[in-house]
């Protein structure tokens, strides 16, 4: 059995508080936790009129009634009339998200942002998420957001924190991370120069040409030219080619480029990229999409991801197919992810296995396919896709 209800029956506040659809009025016993007055629950009875009893909604859910699962896993969820078991919400909770309810799958996904009742997983709260999105539901949809932020958020902390431990690569990454959010103050400019330093004299040579940069255009700090010009060398020693063309153009004698004018540092990448070279392409692509050294272009980049992808550069394939899945750099098309996805799977990229999985799993950009979505989860698993592997072991409850 399923019907869609009402949205308005479940919030992400209702999630997690004791005052929701089903509040009731006395002291219920937590073998009977619902009065049988049918005034007193309206929005149960609205939904259902059969179900005014916890045995009643056991034996509907048994019988697989996916609302009746849903209702009776958010009982125990939020503890209403019985104690609170968590356990048993995410049993009937799975039932009726793998049955289609919308509202089941919404819960699990903010269960698995959130890490209550299951492991803290932003894979699976988003494929939660994005199912309960395809039904339009205001909630999910907002969830996604915030899962954005959580994991933008969780990226930045894991950054900081292996920075802190020494890894260079660590120490780029939170750099560019602080020197390109869009509130970014002076004192984080100034902290991202300090963390290029310790990066460059670790010798990534990224850092190096970012530091340049930052010594000759002012950033997090006062222009030193003669700094700008060891750090631009250090990286154009080891082939770092934008810093060979902003070291040459110091050279020169001419003035640094201005913020507004850095799209030149993106000539010796764009030239290859125009050349035909699908890593310049990539670089190019992942350039715009970033906003490094050119003003930031999602229409620029998806063009050049392209490019490269019908070269067949498994990374800009599955790089195309993750924006247009999400919707976030690019207007959202499964059906166009889907495409991607599976020239990369085909090409032997695991994620991107594991991704047409997951589409085949619950039809996205494809025909829903059992078969279809455990052999894509199959060839992830055999080259050692975590991921894969653990969702080939996963019995539904």
């Amino acid at each position: 059995m399923h019907t869609l209800f009402a949205p308005a029956l479940l919030s992400v506040a209702v999630l997690f508080s004791f005052q929701g659809a089903h509040a009731q009025s006395g002291n219920p016993s937590p073998e009977n936790p619902f009065p049988v007055h049918p005034d007193v629950i309206p929005d149960v009875r609205g939904w259902n009129e059969k179900y005014t009893s916890l045995e009643e909604y056991e034996k509907a859910a048994t019988n697989g009634e996916s609302e009746a699962q849903f209702y009776l896993g958010n009982i125990y969820l939020k503890g209403e009339g019985v104690p609170q078991d968590m356990a048993r919400a995410v049993k009937w909770l799975k039932k009726a998200a793998n049955a289609g309810e919308p509202h089941a799958e919404y819960t699990l996904g903010v269960l698995h942002m959130e890490g209550k009742g299951l492991p803290r997983d932003f894979d699976e709260s988003r494929r939660w998420l994005n199912l309960a999105a395809t039904w339009n539901l205001p909630e999910a949809k907002q969830a996604l957001v915030k899962l954005d932020a959580v994991q933008q958020k969780d990226v930045t902390d894991d950054l900081l924190s292996k920075a802190k431990a020494g890894n260079p690569t660590s120490q780029y990454q939170f750099a560019k991370r602080l020197l390109g959010s869009k509130s970014a103050t002076d004192a984080d400019q100034r902290t991202a120069r300090e963390w290029l330093e310790r990066a460059a004299n670790g010798n990534h040579p990224e850092s190096a040409y970012e530091l340049g940069l930052a010594y000759r255009d002012g950033v997090g700090g006062e222009r030193d030219e003669s700094k700008a010009r060891y750090w631009l060398g250090h990286a154009s020693e080891v082939g770092v080619l934008r810093a060979r063309i902003a070291l040459a153009e110091l050279e020169r004698g001419q003035e640094p480029l201005a913020p507004s004018s850095l799209a030149a540092a993106a000539q010796g990448p764009l030239l290859a990229a125009r050349r035909g070279d699908a890593q310049a392409q990539y670089d190019v692509a992942m350039m715009f999409l970033s906003g490094d050294r050119v003003a930031r272009d999602t229409t620029a980049a998806k063009e050049w991801l392209i490019k490269a992808a019908n070269q067949n550069h498994r990374l800009a394939q599955r790089t195309l197919a993750e924006a247009l899945a999400r919707g976030i750099d690019f207007e959202q098309d499964y059906d166009e992810a889907a495409k991607w996805y599976l020239r990369a799977a085909q090409a032997g990229d695991s994620d991107a296995q594991f991704a047409m999985g997951t589409l085949y799993s619950v039809g996205l950009g494809v025909k829903a396919n059992t078969m279809e979505s455990q052999r894509w989860y199959s060839a992830a698993a055999k080259q050692g896709n975590r991921k894969a592997r653990e969702r080939l072991s996963d019995t539904p409850y």
